[in-house]
């Protein structure tokens, strides 16, 4: 099933950022593609145009994964000030 993301990119990201300032988001410490993607979280701002299609990628997997689990928030990506804490794996 397609989802269709509503908003703005940087409403969408902000459940995402919300967990990632509490710690509920994570990532590996290794691999090669780590650094770049943690980098584009930093540098993210939400204006179209820009290179942050892993960023877009992680707010709606965020969002799915809230349905999913039916944490209170969820659906804030596809249905219309944070930091990214490494994992310990």
């Amino acid at each position: 099933t397609a989802i269709t993301p509503r908003g703005s990119k940087f409403w969408r990201a902000q459940p995402t950022a919300l967990a990632a300032k509490h710690s509920l988001v994570r990532a590996p410490r290794f691999g090669d593609w780590v650094n770049g993607f943690c980098k584009e979280v930093r540098d993210f701002t939400g204006r179209e145009g820009r290179r942050d299609g892993r960023v877009d990628a992680l707010t709606q997997l965020y969002d799915q994964a809230e349905i999913l689990f039916g944490i209170k928030n969820s659906g804030a990506a596809s249905a219309g000030s944070s930091s990214l804490r490494e994992s310990p794996y």
